[in-house]
């Protein structure tokens, strides 16, 4: 059954039982700067720091956004090319937000402050376990949130240019969630990441892109929620998993994972802490997943 029949198929199930698909609020739910943000949205402040040193991405950056009653956040900030850095907020509060930086080997980045306010809106924000359905999702402006699924595996390809047009049809055919490649489109390599043979700084342009349509989406189809999967198949062959049990009275498998040096699980440490969590944890439609799917050894 293509996926056009089994979309049609969902929707009229679902307007059938008096359930309908929430249009999609369009407009700007990434802000910047001083700018009003939108509860359940994004906001990013941006840094002038020192881009001349001899690697960026070692610079040690971090921003606390405290809510109006009084919950702070501490979070990353990111190297994003030049002298910029930046570093962003999930806004789930209205009211006057602060916000201070501090470095510790960047005097440019340390010691910086500012104040932005955040309005009511109808974004449904993230998703969560439903209070009154444990089975069920729902969303943190609380709206039941149906999973109607689809892939797009290639959706983060620079090469794929009907992206947005893929990404409509399937909001129109009442499609709410997505499972994405993160970085590796099949027979890529992971020098897709890196701009140095070293393996020391990363590729902007590639989380650039990534940054770009995720923002895209979430400004025309907040309602969209995607599941990126950080290990496509092929790429697990540096990565050992063993499965089995401890002894024969024990059913329940336990598993271990060996990393290799070069692993990408490794590597994914590595990018955690300095660029795909700073860019990427804030955005309320993205889950990440950690492998794909594994197949336990079967025990003799």
């Amino acid at each position: 059954m293509n996926r056009l029949i089994l979309s049609g198929l969902i929707l009229f199930t679902m307007m059938s039982c008096g359930l309908e698909v929430s249009p999609a609020e369009a407009g700007v739910h990434i802000t910047s700067g001083t700018a009003t943000a939108l509860k359940f949205g994004i906001h990013e402040i941006m840094l002038t720091g020192n881009g001349s040193v001899s690697n960026p991405f070692n610079t040690d950056a971090k921003v606390t956004f405290t809510a109006p009653s009084g919950t702070a956040k501490t979070v990353n900030g990111f190297y994003d090319g030049g002298n910029t850095w930046r570093a962003r907020v999930y806004v789930n509060e209205t009211g006057t937000w602060t916000w201070s930086s501090v470095s510790s080997n960047d005097s440019s980045l340390n010691n910086k402050s500012g104040t932005f306010a955040a309005a009511a809106s109808s974004l449904p924000g993230k998703l969560k376990k439903h209070t009154s359905n444990p089975r069920s999702w729902m969303t943190d402006n609380g709206e039941d949130f149906i999973n109607i699924g689809d892939t797009a595996y290639w959706l983060f390809d620079t090469n794929k240019t009907q992206w947005q047009q893929y990404i409509t049809e399937d909001a129109n055919q009442g499609v709410t969630s997505l499972r994405v490649d993160t970085f590796l489109i099949l027979g890529d390599t992971w020098d897709i990441i890196w701009q140095d043979t070293s393996r020391t700084k990363f590729n902007l342009s590639t989380f650039q892109t990534i940054d770009t349509r995720i923002q895209w989406i979430l400004n025309n189809y907040p309602g969209f929620n995607f599941s990126s999967k950080f290990f496509p198949e092929p790429n697990l062959t540096p990565l050992m998993i063993m499965c089995g049990s401890i002894s024969p009275k024990q059913h329940a498998p336990v598993c271990c994972v060996i990393m290799f040096p070069d692993s990408p699980l490794t590597l994914m440490f590595s990018l955690r802490r300095a660029t795909m969590s700073a860019r990427r944890r804030m955005f309320p439609n993205v889950k990440q997943e950690l492998t794909q799917t594994i197949r336990p050894w079967p025990e003799k």
